[in-house]
């Protein structure tokens, strides 16, 4: 649990969800002045979670506000996956979204209410580094839940705001407690991979947001320019996929890329996947300010990748070379790359 001082008013994001609901209560336990805020996303079952989330509020006799946010979040994130995909890139909505309209629009909702910080239920902890003068993201004590990785292009001062109650507990002791205090029943649901598509089908999200052009019809080609098949549209591969290729050769492929002029996805064998060194642009550094010279560094280049190490060489101020000392597979454009220290997050960027 956090040691920020009880009796201060704090905003809790709820979802709806089991974790945001027990981080509402074990702060309300501690003495703080909770209140609930709510994001209105443009999903098909928004008025459910709403009705969840409300539910639990009542439950703990919280004020509970809902907040718009359909027009920010469509422009930020919505449009942002879209745009991704069009480029042959493989997008993270969950982490845009966290800095942007999480930790971005509602944050700023919580401090016009009076919030001096806001809580959310992930398996995360932030904390204050003396000697350095800047807050430090660290992973989770449960490991597996660890979601460090999603909060990791956090701004310093968003990390000043945010406390994360649900830090040194273990997934199994959250239900447990859920269980205990009967909030089990109203927040069962678990997040979704990709909350604005609530089926989980993104290729038929896509197929009716982009330019025809994008949804038509294209080659499937080898590393040597060979036609092998056809595709129904570039936005429907992403980097590493081996099944749905469509192909009569029962021979193992997988994507490696794309030719987004030509509207080729390009596949090749499972050795091919492998690189040892890609660009992370847009790089937010935590820990530290940033780095002035080589740094070796175990790095993650996807949420469930385990972490590698790696040497970061500085390109500019927000960008890195990565060179692993091991090839990794599917390295992916798009894709967000977190640097670790240990437990702490050095730093976050999206792979080029």
């Amino acid at each position: 649990m956090s040691h920020y001082p009880p009796q201060k008013r704090i905003a809790v994001a709820l979802s709806g969800g089991i974790d945001s609901a027990v981080a509402a209560a074990l702060l309300k336990e501690e003495g703080y002045d909770i209140f609930a805020l709510h994001m209105l996303i443009p999903t098909g079952d928004m008025a459910v979670c709403a009705e969840k989330a409300g539910a639990v509020a009542r439950r703990l006799n919280i004020p509970f506000y809902t907040v718009d946010v359909e027009r920010p979040f469509t422009e930020e994130v919505i449009h942002y996956f879209i745009d991704e995909y069009l480029q042959g890139r493989t997008p993270n909505p969950c982490v845009v979204c966290n800095k942007q309209i999480k930790l971005g629009v509602l944050l700023e909702r919580a401090l016009s209410l009076g919030a001096e910080k806001m809580a959310t239920g992930h398996y995360a902890r932030v904390t204050y580094n003396e000697e350095s003068g800047r807050f430090s993201l660290r992973k989770g004590s449960d490991r597996a839940k660890d979601q460090s990785y999603f909060l990791s292009t956090l701004r310093q001062e968003q990390l000043a705001r945010i406390l994360l109650p649900l830090g040194e507990m273990s997934k199994p002791e959250v239900k447990d407690y859920a269980s205990r205090t009967g909030l089990k029943d109203l927040s069962e649901r678990e997040s979704q991979e990709v909350c604005f598509i609530p089926h989980g089908d993104y290729k038929e999200f896509l197929r009716g947001r982009i330019p025809l052009d994008m949804a038509n019809s294209g080659d499937i080609v080898d590393t040597e320019g060979r036609i092998l098949g056809k595709h129904q549209g570039i936005f429907s591969f992403t980097i590493g996929q081996r099944r749905g290729l469509g192909l009569p050769d029962t021979t193992p492929f997988y994507v490696l890329g794309f030719n987004i002029e030509k509207k080729q996805v390009i596949i090749g064998k499972k050795e091919d996947l492998y690189r040892q060194d890609c660009i992370v642009e847009k790089v937010n550094w935590v820990s530290i300010r940033e780095i002035t010279q080589a740094l070796k560094i175990k790095t993650r280049i996807r949420y469930k990748h385990r972490e590698a190490p790696a040497i970061l060489t500085p390109v500019d101020a927000a960008t890195v070379r990565v060179r692993f000392l091991e090839p990794q597979k599917a390295i992916t454009p798009g894709q967000v790359a977190v640097f670790y220290e240990g437990d702490v997050v050095v730093g976050g960027g999206f792979i080029a």
